[in-house]
């Protein structure tokens, strides 16, 4: 997996697409395409940020997928220190992404324990 691969799917939003590539990436690649996925995360809340400013922000399907994806990315390759940054992001409660479970069963991080105390 490289970073930019990663980068396609998230945009597509294409969750599948994210996991195939984390389930299929060494702990090494996960690891440097980690700072992408913290970008992309970023940016959707920005974008969001914005459009919320001028009065037309809303989640729609694009924007739910895309989110979702982002979260797996983060998921499938941040480590628990980096994830604790990005919490809060935007000043809402940070919802686990729907299919967390399919990337911890192929990542399986040994921080997974002290994540679900978090």
């Amino acid at each position: 997996m490289t970073p930019d691969e990663l980068e396609r799917a998230v945009e597509a939003g294409d969750q599948d697409e994210v996991i195939r590539l984390i389930a299929a990436a060494s702990e090494a690649d996960r690891r440097r395409a980690a700072p992408t996925a913290v970008r992309l995360k970023r940016d959707l809340f920005d974008r969001y940020l914005r459009n919320s400013i001028r009065g037309f922000a809303k989640k729609d399907a694009p924007f739910e997928q895309q989110d979702e994806a982002a979260g797996l990315a983060i998921l499938g390759t941040c480590t628990l220190a980096e994830m604790r940054k990005l919490h809060g992001l935007d000043d809402r409660e940070v919802e686990v992404p729907r299919r967390a479970f399919e990337i911890f069963s192929v990542r399986r991080p040994d921080w997974l324990n002290a994540w679900a105390e978090w």
